[in-house]
């Protein structure tokens, strides 16, 4: 049976690109020890370069040292086991595990970024059956927020992926549920993509690599799109992965399900991530068009080649076909529903009506300022950089290198780019994709001038991508050493891990603070701030329906306090105050019923408007 073979053998490592990785490794530790890497300490860096310098050459030596023994060659089935089963549940528990202790942080806490309130606000929507709410009747410029359209109706900016997964989750009461799940999930498809790919070690050590990593159970704490998105273009990958192998609909429908998922979470993150396979397809579909002699186990049985190549094209074809056509068409019914045009996201028509400098591509800031208009937020617009070319390259750097600080570390993911660097012309189609596919992300985010939440959100979705590479490193430096007698090979290499998340987890007075705890404590900070102003409004404003309206003139625009539930059902209001805008006489006369107040957040004043 196809389900029984074993996986196709990955590309080898050899000695030459393990001499490189060596070397680069000791290179950026070098760096490290400067203090020229954020967020990286060079004591950390110190005990990461000492081993590099000494323990590799001493495990080589070693080995040299040490009889060399018959190889059996290492063989892994397909064949599902108990093993299987228990690895898989492993990973979840331990991702779902991390996500829990890293949460215990902000208990009672609200969220800490506007895109989460806009998220819950269409997750609250869909709990009520609708998309849109109206716009309040009276003076509704008052009530402009941060990522919520407000022209006519009111919405979310963003399509409907994320807040499908949220609203059950919000429904019990607890949305973070949701993405702590995701997040277990989404390891233990992993661990079955590496299974795929190249076996059970390779699976199960890219599934804990990720599972481990403080910045998936960070994110996996902020109600944003990446945790949905992630489940779902891991869901892709293992549909896609099956489907290379078996050629079968229902492996290629189960991918294309989870990449239609994707595009309602983040269009670009979906594109980028799923380029490389969509070649892969094409590739595929036209060699079968040519009827080429294709894979006996793709063939599920059929000898004739032109079955064959109809049976592989059909199933690539209505695989991806059908669940994309889907997520276009929720995607236009979403657009007309909001905007009024099936062509016009609410997220462009936000950006064009509120943030013209935040556009995509270069010289975002200087092509947007031909487009301001009287609603635009000043103060957040302002914060975009002009784009040039050099500040691309920086973003591009800065988020692999952030991308290694929050995964596995500095080191170790350098040494595993410069070992993978073979896969972007392998023959193995499935490495080829996901090499690719790292780059592709870093392609497509490219052209915009932030370079992300936590230094890397855009590219926030390579983690496991870089986890698998990871898995096929340590698998291919065991396998070396078993060939080449260095059997030391992969202890330095192992060696390697508990350094570094020694760095991100374990605190050493006078040296440095764990990453997740500077990660936990950036992420506390704006809950608390939230937090904090809300009990002070409502312990000191009227018991009756308020409006308060709240001056964010001398305010951090990224801690911006207009933000409302939808359908104004609460009992206090927060509206927007501008010096120049607003009429106080005319928001008294069309809120009556309402005591109204204003705020000054900065200097901790509020007055009651009589």
């Amino acid at each position: 049976m196809s389900s029984e073979l074993p996986p196709s053998p990955s590309p080898p490592l050899k000695g030459p690109w393990i001499f490189a990785a060596w070397l680069a490794g000791l290179a950026v530790c070098w760096f490290g020890l400067q203090d020229v890497i954020a967020e990286w300490a060079g004591d950390e860096a110190l005990f990461e370069f000492g081993w590099l310098l000494f323990a590799v050459p001493v495990c080589w030596i070693i080995g040299r040292m040490v009889p060399s023994r018959p190889v059996t060659p290492h063989i892994s089935s397909r064949q599902m086991t108990r093993s299987d089963w228990l690895a898989t549940s492993t990973v979840m528990l331990v991702a779902f595990g991390m996500a829990v202790v890293t949460g215990q942080r902000f208990t009672g806490l609200p969220p800490a970024y506007h895109d989460e309130y806009s998220y819950l606000f269409l997750a609250e929507s869909l709990l009520h059956g609708r998309w849109t709410w109206p716009s309040s009747a009276a003076l509704p410029e008052l009530f402009t927020q941060y990522h919520i359209l407000n022209e006519g109706v009111m919405a979310s900016r963003y399509y409907p992926g994320t807040a499908f997964w949220i609203a059950p989750w919000l429904a019990v009461g607890h949305p973070e549920w949701g993405h702590w799940t995701a997040g277990a999930l989404s390891c233990g498809l992993l661990y079955w993509i590496g299974r795929e790919l190249d076996g059970r070690r390779t699976g199960f050590i890219a599934a804990m690599a990720l599972a481990l990593s403080p910045g998936l159970s960070l994110f996996g704490n902020l109600l944003l799109a990446h945790h949905p998105c992630l489940l779902a273009l891991m869901i892709f990958l293992f549909g896609f992965m099956r489907g290379r192998r078996t050629g079968h609909l229902s492996d290629f429908l189960i991918s294309g399900c989870g990449l239609g998922w994707a595009l309602l979470c983040r269009p670009a993150t979906a594109a980028g991530f799923g380029l490389p396979f969509g070649i892969w397809c094409a590739v595929m579909s036209v060699r079968a068009l040519l009827s080429r002699e294709a894979p006996a186990e793709r063939c599920g049985g059929l000898t004739q080649r032109s079955a064959c190549a109809s049976r592989l094209i059909g199933a690539i074809w209505l695989g991806y076909a059908l669940p994309l056509l889907a997520a276009i068409a929720i995607a236009i019914a979403y657009n007309l529903a909001v905007t009024g045009s099936w062509r016009t996201s609410p997220y462009q028509l936000y950006t064009d009506i509120y943030t013209p400098r935040h556009v995509y591509g270069l010289n975002n800031v200087t092509r947007g300022e031909q487009h301001l208009g009287p609603q635009v937020l000043e103060e957040y617009d302002r914060w975009a950089e002009n784009l040039t070319p050099t500040l691309a390259n920086q973003n591009t750097l800065n988020r692999l290198l952030i991308t290694a600080l929050w995964t596995v570390g500095v080191p170790i993911l350098l040494m595993t780019a410069v070992l993978s660097l073979p896969l972007l012309w392998s023959r193995h189609s499935g490495w080829l994709c996901v090499a690719w596919a790292i780059a592709s992300m870093h392609a497509i985010h490219w052209p915009y001038w932030y370079v992300g939440i936590m230094g890397w959100h855009y590219v926030f979705e390579t983690a496991p991508l870089w986890c698998l590479l990871v898995g096929y490193v340590t698998s291919g430096l065991v396998e070396y050493g078993r060939l080449h007698g260095q059997p030391g090979l992969k202890y330095a290499w192992y060696g390697l891990f508990p350094l570094a998340y020694a760095g991100m987890y374990v605190s050493v007075p006078d040296m440095w603070e764990a990453r997740w705890q500077r990660g936990r404590e950036s992420i506390a900070f704006p809950r608390e701030q939230h937090a904090a102003f809300r009990q002070w409004i409502e312990s000191t404003v009227d018991a009756g329906p308020v409006l308060v309206l709240i001056d964010m003139t001398d305010s951090n625009p990224h801690l911006d306090l207009v933000i409302n539930r939808p359908g104004f059902a609460d009992r206090i209001w927060y509206g927007r105050y501008r010096h120049d805008q607003t009429n106080i006489p005319e928001v008294k006369t069309a809120f009556p019923d309402r005591a109204i107040y204003i705020v000054r957040p900065e200097s901790h004043e509020i007055m009651r408007i009589d």
